[in-house]
């Protein structure tokens, strides 16, 4: 019987364990997941389009005078009437591709880089370190 109960107890033990490693693995195969299903669906120029009017409406909304960068693959989408603003300069960055934006105010600089946002999000889902 002592076997039995020391087998048990083992097994409860590795349980433990395991659950443990997949809690500490979790954010990190998220983070996989998500990159690869944003990747894949920000490759759509209807949708990069879409994201760049959003941060531009956003920004007119503001009223600060802003240069909003972009890879410029997604300039040469861009109408520019329909993205036109006093207060939004766009320029081509060679340094971003796809979706990936940077918005330089007189104030602060944005990074809305896919890897970047997706990184700190990975920070915040990540366990306190011991």
């Amino acid at each position: 019987m002592r076997t039995l109960g020391d087998a048990a107890a083992a097994l409860t033990d590795r349980t433990a364990a395991l659950a443990g490693e997949i809690q500490r693995a979790l954010p990190a195969v998220v983070h996989l997941v998500t990159r690869k299903v944003l990747h894949r669906e920000l490759v759509d120029d209807a949708v990069v389009v879409a994201l760049v009017r959003a941060v531009v409406a956003r920004l007119e909304a503001q009223g600060t005078p802003v240069v909003l960068r972009l890879a410029p693959a997604a300039v040469a989408l861009l109408d520019p009437s329909s993205t036109s603003s006093s207060s939004v300069r766009i320029e081509a960055d060679p340094t971003l591709t796809g979706p990936d934006w940077t918005v330089e105010t007189p104030e602060a600089f944005l990074d809305g880089r896919l890897d970047t946002q997706l990184d700190e999000a990975l920070r915040h889902l990540e366990p306190p370190a011991a």
